[in-house]
């Protein structure tokens, strides 16, 4: 009962896989300005020793653990020394260990790093390794900075775990990802792809849970965890919807109870979804962060959506901003388009998704490769765009496709919320045809008008569409 009596006054904050594209950037930055040529980088991991068990408890009550010893008939009482795991504020308490080691390491000795919990993460400079030790005993360190945080929980008194230790390389694995630094020298290329062990566990719980047809809200919550992490390595927020059905086992807002009369029963959207992951994880590219391109100027695109008596309209207003031109186009939502969705009383936040989707479909081409600025005054369909799911199957079917598509196009997207009144869309959503503000901005129809996605992609009850990865 302690974890309901404990209350939080904070909570911590974990980096992703990515800081070594945080610092890979930063080095790439510097020797811009300074002229000088990219050096080559590495990548290391180092797991404190214990962990947990390392970090005396300041409650002893809660430290106790009492055995009854069979062969003397009675109770042993034991005294725990370290933070028991359960115990809701021990990541928090524990995480100002580390976070504080790697601040010294910061400040103090320029250390490149972070921590994940009790793992480290450092990068550091190819060429920059040293001897330690003495006699028979020295050990050749590739990476300096591992060294020195070896050397600083040493005099701390928190050891770092030897065993668990990878020494710094271009290419190594942490937390499930690959982290390549390869050609981070010669091309200014940092890359991150799920590990295919971690994906082959994943994939290998889903199979399990399809043959044994039954999947427990637990289980789900543990597959959504580890999911989640590898879909990070993902481009853009590309897969995440298809995690949905795995979310409602978890919160147990799935329907199979009711149609089963089981919380753990097997339901068709749960195959649907170990389908999709098995060809998408399949298809899925390297996550590539590329400092050397230097990209075009921004493209932007206003949407908006209107709707009445189960109808509605669509309109698009983009700039380019490096040629200086502009487009508009509008389209009525056809009647096979309004039939995908689900029947509800308005469907103006998913028109407005789906206008964001129709926009991206029609102007691919001139968004490859390019930074988007996308502007949307409904912050439902916003939501769902930025963070690549929603809560029903369609809208999470359109953010799923919007997502994919930035994947194949390989644009960098950014969403800002618009007043509607300050959002020029909003004219070609409600009427097609030529308006004075389109003189004003110097925008054109464009030709052949706004496009919309298959019907494979809006299909409510499945995302398992042909990858545009592919094409």
């Amino acid at each position: 009962g302690s974890n309901d009596h404990t209350g939080m006054a904070e909570t911590v904050f974990y980096p992703s896989f990515e800081f070594p594209a945080r610092v890979g950037a930063a080095v790439f930055e510097c020797c811009q300005q300074s002229g000088r040529s990219c050096p080559e980088l590495l990548f290391g991991l180092d797991d404190l020793f214990a962990a947990y068990r390392r970090v005396p408890s300041s409650q002893p009550r809660f430290t106790v653990v009492a055995v009854y010893d069979f062969s003397i008939d009675e109770v042993v009482y034991h005294d725990l020394y370290g933070m028991n795991f359960g115990l809701r504020s021990a990541p928090v308490q524990f995480s100002r260990v580390p976070e504080l080691i790697v601040c010294i390491a910061r400040c103090l000795l320029a250390v490149p790093v972070d921590h994940y919990v009790d793992d480290y993460m450092v990068v550091d400079i190819a060429g920059a390794g040293l001897w330690s030790g003495a006699g028979g005993e020295r050990t050749w360190w590739p990476s300096s900075g591992q060294w020195s945080l070896d050397q600083l929980h040493n005099i701390i008194g928190f050891r770092l775990e030897p065993k668990k230790r990878k020494h710094g390389a271009s290419v190594n694995e942490g937390l499930g990802v690959t982290c390549d630094l390869s050609l981070f020298q010669s091309q200014s290329v940092i890359s991150f792809s799920p590990t295919s062990r971690r994906v082959d566990e994943i994939l290998a719980a889903l199979r399990s849970a399809q043959s044994r047809q039954r999947l427990s809200p637990h289980e789900a919550q543990a597959l959504l965890g580890r999911l989640s992490w590898l879909l990070g390595a993902s481009y853009a927020a590309s897969g995440r919807a298809a995690t949905l059905p795995l979310v409602s086992r978890a919160a147990r807002r799935d329907r199979a109870s009711e149609l089963h009369g089981s919380e753990d029963a097997w339901l068709p959207s749960l195959s649907r979804m170990v389908r999709f992951f098995h060809a998408y994880f399949a298809a899925l590219p390297p996550l590539r962060f590329d400092f050397n391109v230097m990209h075009r100027k921004k493209v932007a695109i206003y949407t908006d959506a209107s709707f009445s008596h189960r109808a509605g309209g669509l309109g698009v207003v983009v700039y380019d901003s490096q040629s200086g031109a502009a487009w508009w186009c509008s389209l009525r939502v056809p009647s096979w388009l309004c039939a995908c969705l689900e029947d509800r009383k308005t469907q103006i936040h998913h028109f407005e998704m789906l206008a964001i989707l129709c926009a991206v479909v029609t102007f691919g081409d001139l968004l490859r490769d390019r930074r988007v600025l996308f502007f949307c005054d409904s912050t439902t369909a916003m939501s769902a765009a930025v963070h690549g799911t929603g809560r029903s199957a369609d809208m999470c079917a359109m953010a799923n496709a919007l997502h994919l598509e930035f994947a194949r196009l390989q644009c960098r997207p950014w969403f800002e919320w618009v007043p509607s009144k300050a959002n020029p869309a909003d004219i070609p959503s409600r009427q097609e045809g030529h308006h004075p503000l389109y003189d004003d901005i110097e925008a054109r129809p464009w030709v052949g008008g706004l496009r919309v996605p298959t019907r494979e992609m809006l299909r409510s009850d499945t995302l398992d569409w042909a990858f545009p990865f592919r094409q």
